[in-house]
């Protein structure tokens, strides 16, 4: 039984709790939101995060899986900045 458990949470882990697509979103227009609002950081983020419907422990999940591999930021940031592209034409 405490194996199946264990697997469990080592499952979890492997897997970042925000999508990417959501997450290239979220951060996309935090970043939008930072160059463009006087706004301090934490309402930003808990702003982003509510409009997409997820919370900061999801957030920081998804931080934490990304930086498990940091090979995982440069395509990661690229998308970012597609986007970032894309919603000014």
């Amino acid at each position: 039984m405490s194996a199946i458990i264990f697997l469990f949470f080592l499952s979890c882990g492997q897997n970042p709790a925000i999508p990417e697509e959501d997450f290239v979103k979220i951060y996309a227009s935090m970043t939008i939101m930072q160059d463009t609002s006087s706004l301090p950081q934490n309402e930003i983020k808990e702003k982003v995060l509510s409009k997409y419907h997820y919370s900061d422990k999801d957030y920081d999940r998804t931080i934490k899986f990304y930086n498990s591999n940091s090979e995982r930021w440069p395509k990661f940031f690229d998308k970012v900045v597609y986007r970032k592209f894309e919603s000014k034409n």
